[in-house]
């Protein structure tokens, strides 16, 4: 008698699982995935386009983050970012110093939830409003935003000590439509401020797209250097390791190249030339260790090369 019943019941859980909807058991999309990519851009008193893309994994603390690099311009954002995610509890951290770090997305949120925390000085208080899966439909100077994610959870929440302000919009898998790794910052629908224009997920696939009103095509072209724009520009570098200078020696047939920026292995940009010449590159301020070289293009392509100073 016993084992039928058992038997009943694994045959009645087995029929709950099939006859059940699928989207009744919603799979959380992760964020930080390697080549994951987001197109930010940022517009007050200037103009600002930040292109951060996941590149692979580091240790700070004993604890594993993925390295976010930014191929943009350097302001507001770093060179590096560091984030990680806590994939069972649908949470992601932003590393912030040496002894802190944190939390900016708590995915597991329902509605009437608060998140709480201070990042860069700002506290931020804020409450789900809503969980849906459509994206705002106003605009008051362009299209849109589109999302091409299949039945995508989309969070809508509102600063609790300022109910006046416009509301703050997540995508799970895709974080603050605004800003991707400042999570409290509103979204201005084509206003003064930030949005994310674009996000490629880690195959490559654009899942998000918003045509701002002051960058109507931030997403055409490569990010990254070419095949063909890498035979155009021919860079060396001598001696190399270096002690305190280097010879930079370029060869730009279409003079391609906009700037020329020198960052420490933080990430810190230390050296910035726009006259684009061979030269000597006094490099004496630097500490031993690596330096990135970040070339860009008139297309907003990048080139990076390394350099050792011992």
């Amino acid at each position: 008698m016993i084992r039928h019943l058992r038997t009943d019941i694994r045959i009645t859980i087995i029929l709950i699982l099939l006859i059940v909807p699928k989207c009744m058991f919603s799979q959380y999309k992760t964020m930080l995935n390697d080549k994951s990519e987001w197109h930010h851009y940022f517009w007050f008193e200037a103009s600002c386009n930040h292109h951060l893309i996941v590149e692979g994994d580091t240790i700070i603390n004993n604890i594993n983050y993925k390295k976010i690099i930014n191929y943009g311009d350097i302001c507001n954002y770093p060179y590096y970012t560091f984030a990680r995610e806590d994939t069972i509890k649908k949470q992601v951290f932003y590393y912030y110093s040496d002894t802190t770090e944190i939390m900016i997305y708590d995915f597991s949120l329902t509605v009437g939830d608060t998140i709480k925390s201070v990042f860069q000085y700002y506290q931020f208080n804020m409450v789900i409003d809503s969980i849906i899966t459509k994206l705002p439909e106003y605009s008051p100077c362009s299209l849109p935003p589109e999302i091409y994610i299949e039945t995508p959870k989309i969070f809508y929440l509102s600063h609790i000590n300022c109910p006046d302000c416009k509301q703050v919009i997540w995508v799970e898998g895709i974080g603050n439509i605004s800003n991707p790794f400042y999570c409290y910052i509103p979204w201005t629908a084509g206003g003064l401020g930030d949005a994310l224009i674009c996000h490629f997920d880690e195959k490559g696939f654009q899942d998000y797209h918003y045509v701002y009103c002051e960058e109507p095509e931030p997403c055409k072209g490569p990010i990254v250097a070419t095949e063909e724009l890498e035979n155009e520009i021919q860079l060396q570098f001598y001696p190399n390791p270096i002690h305190e200078t280097t010879f930079l020696e370029i060869i730009d047939i279409k003079k391609n190249i906009i700037s020329i920026d020198l960052y420490n292995s933080a990430g810190m940009l230390m050296i910035k030339k726009n006259e684009i010449f061979s030269q000597n590159i006094n490099l004496s301020e630097f500490n031993p260790g690596l330096i990135y070289v970040v070339l860009r293009t008139k297309k907003g392509e990048v080139i990076i090369r390394k350099l050792i100073k011992i």
